[in-house]
């Protein structure tokens, strides 16, 4: 008897395993609400069901992978913005008449606040059913009620009312790319590279990179800026949003936090720039050391070190970061014509190998869209397809999945994925699909846990025979 307990016990644990968390089709929330003498019952419960409501839209944004804090931040914040205009309504009604006492004003101000709020955004709407479970009250605080209620969450209005209030479906256009280099030199003297000073080095870089990043990363931006290298220190300085996360507020909200936020000047070789609050900044930082100088065989011999900052002036985040490799060159100095426009090229090309990398990091600050494509392998039908691509739209909302198919040969399908946001953000989205069960009854898995773009789905007698290891 003992021996069967423990494989009981045993055939639940594995099962947990793999049923999820959470039924994120049918949720269960409770309301609460502390009502007043006055109140009438039909208002009490309105208001559980509008507090449950909300609670269960929350549960129903967790399981899809929105941010709901994010979301009832900015929808609290709207509300009372727009219920300004009907207390300053009710208050001048109020002064206007002797006979209304503030007490009387407070109780039309609770009851017009708590009407406004249930309608506010149309809640309601995103309820497909729900049924009450039980409603209670507290026998020590009488005018504390609950309510319990199970109901499921209409996704595809959900994520529409999601991104109405995040603005995360906005594309950000980028005013300015601000392009500063440092170089420096170590046992060197700006003479012996054939200029007369830093400035006529530095400035033939900038211009090269400038027309590299306009030619690549033009479409980011409204336009590209070459600063001075004096004013670096300026732009270390700049702290127009601080305190805030760009991934935690909306565009607009952000907007409008910067508006009154500090301005900042900066020296642009022929005339002054006015740096935009919306910029990104890149900073090339150069050090060219002296190791040989044969004059016997005329012979020089550099080292050539340094790195790349990217800097969102916005949220002030650092997009990307490079640090070249250590590389030496040698010049034979009677086969060079140019040895000034030779060590200004060389040094040019450093950061062009990983530059490029970089431009998936900028177009997730502007939401573009990318695409990658998936391998669904273990495929019965296209309603398996079909059911995983709901499974990945209603969780990753956040992404703005769109999977279109692109091929279906024998089990196997192509899917091209598009999608907004960072490349490592969606891989370890894809990642945590792993178990996930979608709506044919099949668990996802991966023939490799190291690549989440090579998914294979599962049945529950395959999971128990132990088919899924990873090959």
């Amino acid at each position: 008897m003992a021996y069967i307990n423990i494989l009981v016990v045993i055939a639940m644990i594995l099962a947990c395993d793999y049923l999820p968390a959470q039924d994120c089709d049918k949720l269960e929330s409770e309301g609460r609400f502390s009502s007043q003498d006055e109140d009438s019952l039909e208002l009490v419960k309105k208001e559980l069901l509008f507090d449950a409501y909300r609670n269960l839209i929350t549960q129903k944004m967790n399981c899809m992978g929105l941010d709901a804090k994010k979301f009832w931040e900015k929808f609290d914040l709207d509300f009372e913005k727009s219920f300004e205009a009907t207390a300053e309504a009710l208050k001048k009604n109020t002064d206007a008449s002797p006979s209304d006492n503030k007490e009387d004003f407070e109780k039309k101000l609770r009851m017009k606040r708590l009407v406004s709020k249930r309608e506010f955004g149309s809640l309601d709407r995103l309820i497909d059913s729900y049924s009450i479970l039980k409603m209670s009250r507290s026998t020590q605080y009488p005018n504390s009620r609950f309510i319990n209620i199970t109901g499921k969450i209409d996704p595809g209005a959900l994520r529409d009312l999601y991104y109405k209030y995040t603005d995360s479906n906005q594309k950000r256009m980028i005013e300015q790319m601000l392009v500063t280099t440092q170089v420096k030199l170590t046992d060197l003297t700006w003479s012996e590279l054939g200029v007369q000073s830093d400035t006529d080095f530095s400035d033939s870089l900038k211009d090269s990179w400038m027309k590299w990043l306009s030619a690549n990363w033009g479409r980011f931006f409204k336009g590209v800026y070459i600063v001075n290298d004096t004013s670096v220190s300026d732009l270390e300085k700049m702290k127009f949003t601080t305190g805030y996360d760009s991934s935690s507020v909306s565009l607009s909200v952000f907007k409008s936090m910067i508006k009154d936020s500090q301005e900042q000047i900066v020296s642009g070789g022929k005339e002054n720039i006015k740096v935009s609050n919306n910029a990104v900044w890149i900073n090339f930082f150069i050090n060219i050391k002296k190791l040989q100088d044969n004059r016997m065989l005329n012979k020089k011999e550099f080292e050539y070190s340094g790195y790349y900052i990217i800097k969102d002036l916005m949220s002030g985040e650092i997009v990307g970061h490079y640090d070249f490799p250590i590389e030496k060159k040698q010049y034979f100095m009677d086969e060079i014509s140019g040895f000034a426009s030779s060590v200004a090229s060389y040094t040019y090309n450093l950061p062009l190998g990983n530059l490029g990398a970089e431009s998936k990091k900028i177009s997730s600050l502007i939401n573009e869209e990318n695409k990658i494509t998936l391998e669904l392998q273990n495929i019965s039908s296209v309603k398996d397809i079909l059911s995983f691509n709901e499974e990945l739209v209603n969780k990753g909302a956040r992404f703005q999945l769109r999977p279109t198919l692109e091929s279906y040969v024998g089990d196997k399908g192509q899917i091209l994925l598009s999608y907004q946001g960072a490349t490592e953000d969606l891989k370890k989205f894809l990642s945590g699909l792993k178990n996930n069960r979608i709506s044919t009854s099949k668990l996802i898995t991966f023939v490799d846990d190291d690549n989440p773009y090579v998914l294979k789905l599962i049945t529950t007698s395959e999971e128990d025979s132990g088919e899924t290891k990873s090959r």
